[in-house]
């Protein structure tokens, strides 16, 4: 990863904020499915979209809309620390995110 914030390059790299509930946050998409997005919002913050708030409209192919790589925002819905077995990727805490144009605005 690399980073040019401040608290970077100070060598602050193992506390990464953790978004409240209701902070609009934005974030990469990682991974896409038939269930839903993951969105990575930092090295330690991972996001859940489920389908239905992905969107307000009906999308026919959601992985052509959203893509890995692409840069999204929504709002925090809930944070819970990941479960040590399945923390993968170091990631420390679970965002249920909600990318809805209707919540979101």
């Amino acid at each position: 990863d690399i980073s040019l914030r401040q608290e970077r390059l100070d060598g602050d790299l193992d506390d990464d904020p953790v978004p409240a509930v209701g902070d609009v946050v934005q974030g990469f998409v990682t991974r896409t499915n038939k269930m839903g997005c993951f969105i990575r919002l930092s090295r330690q913050v991972q996001a859940r979209a489920i389908l239905k708030e992905i969107c307000d409209g009906f999308l026919p192919q959601v992985e052509q809309s959203f893509p890995m790589g692409r840069l999204v925002i929504g709002k925090v819905k809930s944070v819970q620390k990941a479960d040590k077995k399945k923390g993968a990727d170091g990631v420390k805490h679970l965002v249920d995110f909600d990318m809805r144009e209707s919540v979101v605005l």
